[in-house]
């Protein structure tokens, strides 16, 4: 037996290891091309033995990828409990490859990455590929693979997507900033402080622009970043952007690593895919096994239907105008203090934390569900997951404030004065003061490459229907949206998907006192079910066995 140790940490996404890939592939490729070349120096087994070895590299290095993406998607079979092995069907060439991943004898760690500070669960694989020479040898490799699970709520704001951070006022963002993909940045605030990243982490994998993506134009105020020491610096111009020739060298000096972009390796993470919130995807999967589903008004538990033994009144249907969405939608409306009760009384501590609700919805009617009275939630926290639009009316989880997520197709917050008059063409209801503490996944309307209209970008991640302003100057000035949390986007809206404009019959714009909840630093202080991203690091490759 022969054997080959490569130590390689790769810290980075299922994209980077595909750039491994590419690799080694590559790799083969030549080995192949070398193949008409190499007769008169090798023999003809050598060079086999050569393409098999290339072969079972190459397919380690796939099966790798395809772990990240399944972990990511996830997937809720027992494929890779320990002492399963899983086949992740991989071919190259149109050569089938046997391979068998399966959980390392080793334990699974919490640790934190010393180059980004971010909490990581670490687990490792061993995957071996394995075929006969032409000779007839069986030949196997095996790499082990440490996969790296990356609570998304630990970032102050999350993007899969192009994020646009382009505020009118002057705006304060805290808690980490990461996107998978492009950056836009900045303000025209002149008056007040204009736009601040409170934070030592501000990151994209793909370029950095001190622009607008819908239209291209630079901006005239401040944006100012901190350093690693906490000291405020400026974007250097209001036009230098990552594509600069010497950003690489220009940020390390004005940030000390605070701002990072794809030249300085950042690189994506693997996401769960919007299937994870449809009916009979991961999240109604498992609220119908230790949690609470609510189907078009009905109410179950472990895939009971239990509606009549709820309180009267937990769901109840409403009409609402949306004028973004310009039409009247059909809510379930759900009360979050009569579900407590019941959780509290029927579930006590099987409770899983997770509600998942869903009813019939489509783009052009995008009918879903509204939660009330939710200033207190269940022990433990709750997660709300809902394919749907969901809009939440009044102050969320202020009492005793608990670990808390909702995830849904679009989030709207009502305030504490809504009453639902709203109709098509009438005016601007006001709004009053509302907290809201909780981590948010939503989905936007993305802003098109090469411009178009406006997303409305991260300061209009919620959506509003009040006039929080006082535009007219008659309810005694700006009502305030308070809260802490964190912000992530992983796909677009798939039914709430008007395009965002402000003012007229859709809303004013709230005082913003919003920040991230630093809570969510903490393993124990995670929502029930928060999303995570992959990620894959080579530990030991290439170790060759017969």
């Amino acid at each position: 037996m022969s054997a080959k140790m490569r130590v390689d940490h790769l810290r980075g996404s299922v994209y980077a290891t595909v750039l491994i890939i590419s690799v080694t592939l590559g790799v083969a490729a030549v080995a192949l091309s070398t193949f008409g070349t190499a007769r008169s120096r090798y023999s003809d087994v050598a060079v086999a033995e050569r393409r098999t070895k290339s072969l079972l590299e190459g397919a380690t290095q796939m099966a790798a990828v395809a772990l990240v993406n399944f972990i990511a998607s996830l997937n809720t079979g027992d494929d890779l409990d320990p002492g399963n092995s899983w086949d992740p069907n991989i071919t190259i060439d149109g050569t089938y490859i046997p391979c068998a991943v399966k959980r390392a004898p080793v334990d699974e760690e919490t640790e934190i990455n010393p180059t980004t500070g971010l909490l990581e669960i670490r687990t490792q694989f061993e995957i071996s590929a394995r075929l006969i020479s032409p000779e007839g040898t069986p030949t196997a490799v095996t790499t082990l693979v440490n996969i790296y699970s990356v609570p998304l709520f630990q970032f102050g704001v999350f993007y899969d997507g192009d994020l646009e951070i382009v505020p009118g006022p002057a705006m304060t963002i805290s808690g980490r900033v990461h996107t998978n993909s492009d950056l836009y940045v900045g303000t025209n605030d002149t008056k007040g402080g204009g736009l601040s990243f409170e934070t030592d982490y501000l990151r994209a994998a793909g370029q950095m622009f001190r622009r607008r993506k819908d239209n291209d134009k630079d901006f005239t105020g401040k944006t100012q970043v901190q350093d690693l020491a906490g000291i405020y610096q400026t974007w250097p111009n209001s036009d230098y952007d990552s594509d600069a020739s010497d950003w690489y060298q220009k940020a390390l000096e004005t940030w000390g690593g605070t701002v990072k972009s794809d030249v300085h390796g950042v690189v994506p993470l693997e996401l769960p895919p919007i299937g994870a919130i449809e009916p009979g995807g991961y999240y109604n999967t498992e609220a119908s096994v230790g949690g609470v589903v609510i189907n078009d008004g009905r109410i179950f538990v472990g895939g009971v239907d239990v509606t009549e033994k709820a309180p009267p009144g937990v769901v109840s249907s409403i009409n609402t105008w949306d004028a973004r969405e310009g039409a009247t939608v059909q809510l379930w409306s759900v009360d979050m203090s009569l579900l407590k009760t019941f959780i509290d009384a029927n579930l006590g501590s099987t409770f899983n934390g997770l509600l998942y609700m869903t009813q019939p919805t489509t783009a052009d009617q995008p009918d879903g569900f509204q939660l009330t009275k939710g200033a207190e939630l269940p022990a433990g926290g709750l997660t709300v997951v809902t394919n749907t639009p969901l809009y939440i009316k009044g102050d969320y989880n202020k009492t005793d404030k608990k670990p808390a997520a909702v995830i849904a197709d679009a989030v709207n917050l009502l305030s504490n004065a809504w009453n639902n008059t709203k109709k098509s063409g009438s005016g601007l209801p006001n709004a009053a003061d509302t907290t809201y503490n909780a981590a948010f996944v939503a989905g936007i309307v993305p802003t098109p490459d090469g411009g178009g209209p406006y997303s409305g970008g991260l300061e209009n991640f919620f959506r509003y229907h009040e006039d929080w302003a006082d535009k007219d100057g008659t309810d005694g000035g700006r009502k305030t949206m308070f809260g802490e949390g964190s912000c992530v986007n992983l796909y677009k809206s798939q039914y709430a998907d008007g395009e965002w404009k402000y003012g007229g019959n859709r809303y004013t714009a709230p005082n913003r006192i919003w920040s991230y909840d630093t809570d969510f630093n903490d393993l124990a202080g995670q929502p029930p079910y928060a999303p995570q991203g992959v990620s894959a690091g080579v530990v030991l490759a290439g170790l060759e066995s017969n």
